[in-house]
């Protein structure tokens, strides 16, 4: 028994995909036939220093995790991002084909924890190691970006508004990648009061033509005010603790996220600060 086998999974019609963290295939679910198949994943998986410590140790056998996310890049195509894999791949859930592949050469200390679509490309941060990648999906140019902050702090990442945002504070605010002047900077948050703990947030998503941040230590839910260009708290009566939080999913009006700390699923709705708790 091996907790952890799918990392993140996703529904297609009547088809649901499973992308494997500890698994050793992606796996596609036909709910009407009832049936599973299976794709291999592609490319070679390998072990760096730096991934020694995120193996599972199934009884004196070492499993590598193959991929770290995965998200949408439109209603067809899912892109993969890689852990102990050396490559990175674009999935079409309609032909259950694997479309695009990027080999990548890694660093000796270099683990990417969480990526993003973003305008024709795939960016990818680094939960270890000190760059910031994208895969143009399109000329498949592969380009690195230095990164400033130390490791093990790029949890989630996002693009909105010609910047890719991090859910890494600084002590001037949230950080990011600024594209067209391709330099980093910090929008500043309305009260630092609650930043504390090295990681003190763990997703980031663009949810209601705005930002969101999902709490690790902070227990503050906060979002940006574009009139005021600040970051601020989200104002609501939630009584339960936060914890570790990590968005879920985006249907119609509202918006799912998942508290691993407490065991409960929030939903937060669109233009209000009006919420519904779930405690599976």
């Amino acid at each position: 028994k091996i907790i952890g086998i799918h990392g993140k999974s996703f529904c297609y019609k009547e088809l649901v995909w499973f992308i494997p963290q500890y698994g050793e295939y992606i796996a596609c679910y036909d709910i009407d036939a009832n049936k599973m198949e299976y794709i291999d994943v592609p490319g070679k998986i390998y072990g760096r220093p730096c991934m020694e410590k995120y193996c599972l140790d199934n009884q004196g056998e070492r499993i590598l995790p193959k991929y770290s996310d995965a998200g949408w890049i439109d209603g067809e195509n899912i892109y993969l991002v890689p852990a102990a894999t050396d490559t990175a791949l674009i999935l079409n859930v309609k032909t259950k084909k694997i479309s695009k592949t990027f080999h990548l050469t890694y660093h000796e200390n270099e683990y990417f924890g969480c990526g993003t679509y973003y305008e024709g490309k795939i960016w990818m941060a680094p939960y270890e190691g000190h760059h910031l990648i994208s895969l143009d999906i399109c000329t498949n140019e592969i380009q690195r970006i230095d990164c400033e902050r130390e490791q093990g702090i790029f949890y989630g990442i996002c693009g909105y508004r010609e910047r890719i945002w991090f859910s890494s504070l600084t002590d001037k605010g949230v950080m990011f990648w600024d594209i067209q002047e391709k330099k980093y900077g910090e929008l500043p948050c309305m009260d630092m009061d609650f930043k504390y703990g090295k990681r003190t947030y763990r997703d980031i998503v663009k949810y209601s033509d705005t930002l969101w941040l999902f709490p690790w230590e902070a227990e503050k839910i906060i979002f940006l005010d574009n009139e005021k260009q600040l970051f601020v708290e989200y104002e609501s009566k939630v009584k339960q603790g936060f914890g570790v939080m990590l968005e879920v999913d985006m249907c119609k009006d509202s918006m799912y996220a998942v508290s691993y700390s407490h065991n409960y699923m929030i939903c937060l709705h669109k233009d209000n600060f009006r919420y519904e708790i779930y405690t599976p």
